[in-house]
């Protein structure tokens, strides 16, 4: 099954397509997501902060985070960020596909697929958001 707290992290730590990356603004940033998965509702926040050296990620890198198995298989550059489809197989088996848009202050991931198997798949709806609260670290 695909991890919510894998995917939530996506929305703050890896918006890029194949090749390209984003840049997160430095500081602290916030996010929340929720995703659907049959009839189980599951949600996941958390903070994560960034310094000049840390705001670039690729989506390639987030998605081999949610396993091995996974795969970036499409990507394509939209208004202000990135469509997506992920396939995984073997262990964990699905497709997740879905946008994310980055800002300087704010982003959001909206992705939908299914999980389980080809023989008995379970629908699956993702949705995160993340915000930049603070400009530094520093406590």
């Amino acid at each position: 099954m695909i991890r919510i707290a894998t995917i939530a992290v996506i929305i703050v730590c890896a918006p890029a397509a194949l090749a390209q990356s984003v840049t997160f603004s430095e500081g602290l940033w916030s996010y929340q997501a929720t995703a659907q998965m049959g009839p189980a509702a599951l949600s996941h926040s958390g903070e994560e902060c960034f310094d000049a050296t840390e705001g670039n990620y690729s989506l390639t890198e987030a998605v081999e985070s949610i396993s091995q198995d996974c795969v970036l298989v499409n990507s394509a550059e939209i208004e202000a960020g990135y469509s997506f489809q992920v396939a995984c197989t073997g262990s964990i088996e699905g497709e997740l596909s879905g946008k994310i848009v980055v800002g300087r202050e704010a982003g959001r991931l909206n992705a939908s697929g299914w999980t389980g198997s080809k023989d008995a798949p379970i629908d699956i709806s993702v949705d995160a958001t993340a915000r930049r609260v603070a400009e530094s670290c520093d406590g």
